[in-house]
C-alpha cells in the first residue's frame, strides 16, 4: 500500500473506490480485482479513499497490496465527509487519464479492464462511458445470467448528451458505471456545492456533458460489472431520488442547456419504474414493516404531485397497505422482467 504520493508513470485508468465501514464487502471487491491480469500493469492504478472507517478497512487494503504486490494509492479522511464528499475525495486522489469509479461492493467482470482500455485507444477523445452490467442479490454466481442495467443489443456511441441521459435514465446515479475523462471531470466548476445532495456524481455528470457537448460518449452493450442490488440502509433514498434527482431534471438540467423534453422523459421513467420499488424496499425493510413518514412523503411529492403518472404508479405504492402494494409489485415483476430499480 502506498500513500497519496504521485506515481512516476501516469496510469491510463484509475479504479477509484470510496469506502466506509464495509471492509468485508471491500475485501470481496479487491479479491475479485486480483483475478484480473490487467491489475498488475503499470497503466492501471487502484485508488481507495477511506471515509474515516472504524473497522479494519486500512488492514484490508494493506493485505490486498501485500498479497498481490500491487501498490494502492490510499487516502483516509480525517473525519467522515459523507458519501458525496468521499466520492469527491477519491476522484481527486486518482492520477489516471480516465477515472473508473466503483462502489466498494460491486464486482468487475472478466475482460472489463481490457475492454475499457481498448475503448480509450479507439476513441481518443472519449468523454464518458457508461459501463453496463447486471444486477444481483446475495452471493454472486458467475454462471447466472444477470438482468441488465440498460438493455442494449449493440453499443451506443453518441455525441448528444440528451440521447445518452435518456438511455441510461436513473442509472445516471450509479457510481460503478462511471468511466470518465478525469481532467474534464475535475474541471467542472464548484463541485463542492453538490456535496450533500446524495447525487454528487450525477450533478457533475450533467454539467460535464453540457460543458463538453460534442465529445463522444459510449454505453457498452456487454455486461462488464456485477452490481449488488441490496440497499444497505445508509443512503437517503427519498432525498436522493425523490428530491435531488428530480430537482436536477426539472430545474438544473434545462438551465444547463439540456433538452427539457428529454429530461421530462427521464423523470417520468423514474416515477413509473424506479421510485415504486424503492418505496416498497423502504416500507418493508427491517424487522417491522412501516408507513412513510411526513418528510419522506414531502420528498416524493415535491417534484411529482402534478404528474398523472405519479398518481397511478407512485402514490399507491407510497400510501396503500403493504400487503396490497406487494401483491401489485409481484404482478408487475411477472409481467416485466427488469433489473432492480429499472
Amino acid at each position: 500500500m502506498t500513500s497519496d504520493t504521485t506515481p512516476t508513470v501516469r496510469p491510463i485508468i484509475s479504479i477509484a473506490i470510496p469506502t466506509y465501514n464495509r471492509s468485508r464487502r471491500l475485501e470481496d471487491t479487491l479479491a475479485r480485482l486480483s483475478t484480473h491480469p490487467e491489475i498488475f500493469e503499470d497503466w492501471l492504478e487502484v485508488v481507495v479513499s477511506d471515509n474515516a472507517s472504524t473497522d479494519n478497512t486500512p488492514e484490508v487494503v494493506a493485505a490486498f497490496s501485500e498479497r498481490t504486490g500491487k501498490a494502492v494509492r490510499f487516502g483516509r479522511n480525517a473525519s467522515n465527509v459523507g458519501i458525496d464528499g468521499n466520492i469527491h475525495a477519491v476522484s481527486h486522489l486518482a492520477t489516471g487519464r480516465y477515472l473508473l469509479l466503483m462502489s466498494d461492493d460491486d464486482l468487475l467482470l472478466t475482460g472489463a479492464l481490457t475492454r475499457l482500455r481498448e475503448l480509450v485507444q479507439t476513441t481518443p477523445d472519449l468523454l464518458f462511458c457508461f459501463v453496463n452490467g447486471g444486477s444481483f442479490q446475495g452471493t454472486y454466481d458467475p454462471s447466472a445470467k444477470l438482468p441488465p442495467l440498460v438493455p442494449l443489443s449493440q453499443p451506443l456511441v453518441t455525441r448528444d448528451p440528451n440521447e445518452l441521459l435518456t438511455t441510461i435514465g436513473v442509472w445516471s446515479t450509479f457510481i460503478s458505471s462511471f468511466f470518465v475523462d478525469r481532467q474534464a471531470w475535475q474541471n467542472v466548476p464548484a463541485p463542492e456545492s453538490f456535496i450533500g445532495s446524495d447525487i454528487y456524481l450525477t450533478h457533475i455528470l450533467f454539467r460535464l456533458l453540457a460543458a463538453e457537448r460534442g465529445r463522444p460518449c459510449v454505453i457498452t452493450s456487454e455486461q462488464l460489472l456485477a452490481a449488488r442490488g441490496e440497499y444497505g440502509g445508509s443512503f437517503r433514498v427519498f432525498h436522493a431520488f425523490g428530491y435531488s434527482l428530480l430537482s436536477l431534471l426539472t430545474r438544473d438540467a434545462p438551465a444547463l442547456g439540456l433538452d427539457p423534453r428529454a429530461m421530462r422523459r427521464i423523470k417520468l421513467g423514474i416515477i413509473r419504474r424506479a421510485l415504486p420499488p424503492m418505496v416498497l424496499m423502504i416500507r418493508r425493510g427491517g424487522a417491522q414493516r412501516r408507513a412513510l413518514n411526513l418528510q419522506e412523503l414531502q420528498s416524493l411529492l415535491r417534484f411529482t404531485w402534478w404528474e398523472p403518472l405519479a398518481w397511478v404508479f407512485l402514490l399507491p405504492v407510497a400510501l396503500l397497505p403493504n400487503t396490497v402494494v406487494e401483491g401489485l409489485m409481484r404482478l408487475k415483476g411477472k409481467l416485466f422482467k427488469r433489473s432492480v430499480f429499472a
